[in-house]
């Protein structure tokens, strides 16, 4: 019970478990048969099967909180490091993370990441590289090309680059390298050229199709099965006024009536129970709600929407009378058959614009007008919101219109429509009709690079990039470059930073919405989720799974920064519009809580692992779990039978119901948890940490919201950080591109101080001593150096001025970090380092 309260409480790691764990696939230690280290810590210390454990309800306690009102109370996120800083006397644990912000992001970062990793390929020590979306383009980039063959590992199976290319000061992305120049090309990415342009339409024209047939699909049922109810109870609304039609009409009411007034008389008995019993009181008042919404249920089935039937008969069958002829019938089945929503909207948007006429409009807007600013942006943001539900709205009162005044309904469109929601529920993955695939597709393009031998008579010495094969990406597991390999001295590891958006009310902080997901080869998961061994889980997961689980589809997830659903940016007024429209960069991720689902080995592999992941917790459970699993022979059978984020999926989406014990998490942008990768490395203990911010605009909100999570999430203070020299000036021309702050680790159990670091936070301002072509284009383009993320077409000029300018800001960040170095042994006093000598190896070794 100990174990389990403070697991709960978060402040402090849960005691380590038995020694097998450290041999085990998510064990304590770096995962078997890996030499990459680091990261383990994020599975080690948060479990995600133990949070699971913790956070999940027992069978029917779901059914009971729904109908009681008893609230849940969600596992808190994990508070503090989950890798102990090292002491002060000791070498700073470095680390370097780069900002979200697309190609802009990518270009700066590119620069930077070139000045840090240096001539030799050491890195200057660094132990965690930590990206965000555009800053993980390029971060994620420069790993794939340093990936390099394996002898060992047959040659059909990988698609790397070739170690022989990488002479002395030839590392990957060095300035002007193959890779470099490869991307330069390809800098419009998203959609070079106009067949590029043209394949972007389509997708996204196809998506929508999708996602259209199946909501269509869906309403198409509904209307069919309220059009059988009124003409079972209605007739077929074209005489209102008949005895019958009337006395159901008044039996439909009273019910409404007596179901909305036991609802009420509920409602004062729990006003009545509030200084009595809290738990009936409650209960009480969740019954009341269920029993007024069932009481408008009942209104508009039986009311409102027949009435609105009856209305649009009557104007489009243009009587008076409220009939329609069997020709009108049939060219309402033509409109909604051909046209679809889009065309039944237009129909209805036309009819009431020949309603209106031009002094009434004039009227509306002048009235409009009149109204302060914030009052028009309330009722813009209503419209927006309002217009997703009364576009399916109107696609149902229309199809009902048909469906009514039709004679007789041929039973096959049905049937066909029938099959149709059928397929799509039971076989469909909404992911694979949304943008992520093909986003993913594109930067493939531009970033998944290998370096190999060039090919005719002159190879070239230093050989050509090329783009990855599209089947053989690198899978998250395998994209780490192990450390001491030739022909690197040292490498980071890689850290991919998303955001997995969760609705559960107390799990995350009003406004927030969202918690931190990250990949690495080592560990994947976030501090409320909890964490599991990366191979582990591939491993165990089904083959239609693990294209999720490449680097590529990480970097992806990473820069989802348009979904229905965004943390903590997320406009609830376009949620359901957004997914309505499929405008969906998101990716629903099979949660790491939820492994048992995902497992595919049958038999004693299913057996042996679940062994190994419920280590500590109920064996009965496993020995449920494993008997549960079992996977078809069949090729067809497996894939039918392959968990999969179905169309519900996609409601989920509209409404943004988002829970952390769901079997998926919807997994976007990491700058919707954080946009610059700080917190993560902070997360991870790192002293000394280099920040490269071009996160876009010019004020420092990513900076100011990764400091204020550091202090509340982790305890971590970052001081004596004066930001004054980044001011740009009216010319947009800053003092400095780069200044230093101090970060402050909490003091330990016993009272002992706790450790203190360096921050060299760098951003994307141009400075007087800048290069003349990025003065040149700043004072040409008065967008520079902070273009809109919505701009993802660069030209060569614009990419180079960005780059040059990161490399600008790596420069000075190294400067800044030898300042600090001397500093520290006593070398320099120079406040911030401002002007000081940075001082050379014999001072440092001497010292």
């Amino acid at each position: 019970m100990r174990r389990r309260q403070r697991a709960h409480n978060g402040d402090e790691p849960p005691p380590r478990q038995d020694d097998d764990r450290a041999a085990s696939p998510v064990g304590a230690g770096p995962a078997a048969g890996t030499e990459l280290q680091g990261d383990y810590k994020l599975y080690d210390v948060i479990p995600a099967w133990e949070r699971y454990t913790l956070d999940s309800e027992r069978p029917g306690e779901w059914l009971k909180r729904k109908l009681v009102g008893r609230d849940r109370t969600p596992i808190p996120s994990h508070i503090g490091c989950i890798e102990a800083p090292p002491p002060d006397d000791a070498e700073p644990r470095t680390g370097v993370c780069c900002s979200g912000g697309g190609i802009r992001s990518a270009a700066f970062n590119l620069g930077a990441l070139q000045q840090i990793q240096g001539r030799d390929g050491n890195w200057a020590g660094v132990k965690y590289l930590a990206a965000v979306s555009g800053g993980s383009y390029i971060a994620a980039a420069f790993s794939m090309v340093a990936k390099t063959k394996d002898p060992s590992r047959p040659k059909e199976t990988e698609d790397d680059s070739d170690p022989e290319v990488f002479a002395k000061g030839r590392l990957p992305f060095y300035h002007g390298s193959p890779e470099e120049q490869y991307l330069r090309n390809r800098s419009s990415y998203m959609a070079p050229g106009g067949i590029g342009r043209a394949r972007l339409i389509l997708r996204v024209a196809l998506g929508l199709m999708f996602n259209l047939v199946f909501i269509g699909a869906a309403v198409a049922l509904l209307a069919w099965v309220l059009a059988l109810f009124y003409r079972q109870f209605h007739g077929d609304l074209q005489n209102r006024a008949t005895e019958a039609i009337a006395d159901t009409t008044q039996l439909e009411l009273l019910l409404a009536a007596g179901v909305a007034g036991l609802g009420l008389v509920l409602g004062a008995i729990s006003v009545w129970l509030r200084s009595v019993h809290d738990r009936a009181q409650r209960a009480l008042e969740t019954l009341a709600l269920r029993a007024l919404a069932i009481a408008g249920v009942i209104l508009a089935v039986t009311v409102a929407i027949p009435e609105l039937v009856e209305l649009l008969r009557n104007e489009f069958g243009g009587s008076g009378k409220g009939t329609v002829s069997t020709g009108e019938a049939q060219g309402g089945a033509g409109v909604a058959a051909g046209g679809g929503f889009a065309a039944l909207l237009l129909a209805a948007l036309l009819e009431l614009r020949s309603k209106l006429t031009i002094a009434q409009a004039a009227e509306a807007k002048a009235w409009y007008q009149k109204l302060a600013a914030p009052l028009r942006r309330a009722i813009a943001q209503l419209a927006i919101w309002l217009a997703g539900p009364l576009l399916l709205a109107a696609a149902l009162i229309l199809a009902l219109v048909w469906m009514v005044g039709t004679p007789t309904i041929s039973p096959w469109p049905i049937v066909a429509v029938a099959a149709v929601f059928v397929w799509f529920w039971s076989f469909s993955d909404v992911t694979s009709w949304s943008l992520h695939p093909f986003y993913r597709r594109r930067l493939c393009t531009a970033f998944a690079l290998k370096r190999v031998k060039g090919r005719g008579p002159n190879p070239g010495k230093f050989g050509i990039a090329l783009e990855r094969e599209y089947t053989k990406l690198v899978p998250l597991s395998e994209s780490g470059v192990k450390p001491g390999s030739e022909p690197f001295k040292a490498w980071p590891t890689l850290i991919v930073c998303a955001a997995a958006n969760v609705s559960d009310p107390g799990a995350t902080p009003p406004g927030r919405d969202v918690t931190s997901f990250t990949f690495s080869p080592v560990a994947m998961g976030g501090p409320l989720v909890g964490g599991v061994n990366t191979r582990a889980f591939e491993d165990h997961i089904t083959p239609a799974r693990r294209r999720d689980f490449t680097l590529a589809a990480a970097v992806a997830m990473s820069g989802a920064a348009v979904s229905p659903s965004m943390g903590k940016e997320t406009r609830r007024s376009v949620r359901f519009l957004l997914a309505l429209a499929n405008v969906r960069l998101g990716v629903w991720v099979p949660n790491p809580r939820r492994a048992e689902r995902w497992l595919e080995r049958p038999g004693g592999g299913v057996r042996s692992f679940l062994d190994q992941h419920l280590r500590g917790h109920d064996r009965g459970r496993v020995r449920e779990l494993s008997g549960a699993v079992a996977v078809p022979q069949d090729r067809f059978r497996r894939w039918a039978t392959a968990p999969r984020a179905g169309p519900w999926y996609l409601i989920k989406e509209m409404f943004g119901w988002n829970s952390v014990n769901d079997p998926y998490l919807y997994v976007t942008d990491g700058g919707h948890y954080e946009n610059l990768g700080l917190v993560e490395l902070l997360r991870r203990g790192c002293t000394e940490v280099f920040c490269f911010d071009a996160s876009g605009g010019t004020r420092l909100d990513a900076l100011g919201d990764a400091i204020a999570l550091a202090r509340s999430e982790l305890r971590v203070e970052i001081d004596n950080l004066d930001v004054g020299p980044l001011e740009e000036d009216d010319t947009r021309v800053a003092e400095r591109c780069c200044v230093r702050g101090r970060i402050k680790y909490p003091d330990g159990p016993n009272g002992e101080e706790g450790a203190q670091g360096v921050l060299i936070y760098a951003r994307n301002v141009v400075t007087k001593d800048a290069a003349y072509d990025v003065q040149a284009l700043r004072l040409r383009d008065p967008r520079f150096p902070h273009h809109s993320t919505l701009d993802q077409l660069y030209t060569d000029e614009k990419f180079e001025a960005y780059r040059e300018l990161g490399a600008h800001a790596g420069r000075a960040a190294l400067e800044e970090a030898a300042n600090a170095r001397a500093e520290r042994f006593g070398l320099t006093t120079s406040a911030n380092g401002a002007g000081a000598r940075a001082p050379d190896d014999a001072e440092l070794a001497e010292a």
